[in-house]
């Protein structure tokens, strides 16, 4: 389960081995441990020319994913701690490509001043989130795509690995 992780943002400090460790757990625990993500941290001047290709919007935005593949269509809950999304068979064969997540670390930044790591660990959760399936498109996918972001947001912040001192 590994994790691909790009900082080419000079705005923030950050801690981007206490992030990988945070991806990589969370694709363990949402069942999709033989994937992996890459994830680039960048500035709004970076995420732009992204945003505005693929999404046909100017300017900046806080993340953008990319997967890979389709998306498949996200299974329900197995259990309120547990979020399993995909159940996937053991394998000894090699990591497969998600997709990717872009993320604005200066529109995090600018959003949340005291608290850009936690707006960042959003971020990311969405990203993984929209490559696992889920959209927000209508109301009821909003629902279902907000819960399991609560879910897997407690999840990670119990694990805390982000700000902690090596």
């Amino acid at each position: 389960m590994p994790a691909e992780l790009r900082n080419t943002q000079r705005l923030f400090k950050f801690d981007a081995g206490g992030l990988k460790k945070e991806i990589e757990t969370a694709l363990g625990w949402i069942g999709l441990s033989r994937f992996t993500v890459s994830v680039l941290l960048t500035d709004d001047a970076g995420i732009t020319p992204y945003h505005e290709r693929w999404m046909n919007e100017p300017g900046p935005t806080d993340v953008l994913s990319f997967p890979a593949h389709p998306p498949r269509r996200p299974l329900p809950v197995v259990s309120a701690e547990f979020p399993i999304f995909f159940k996937e068979p053991v394998s000894d064969h090699p990591p497969v490509m998600l997709g990717d997540i872009v993320i604005s670390v200066e529109t995090a930044a600018r959003r949340k001043p005291k608290a850009v790591e936690a707006e960042v660990r959003r971020y990311w959760i969405h990203g993984l989130l929209h490559l696992s399936g889920y959209d927000h498109r209508t109301a009821q996918q909003k629902k279902a795509m907000d819960r399991q972001a609560v879910l897997l947001t407690r999840r990670v912040e119990e694990l805390g690995c982000i700000g902690k001192k090596r």
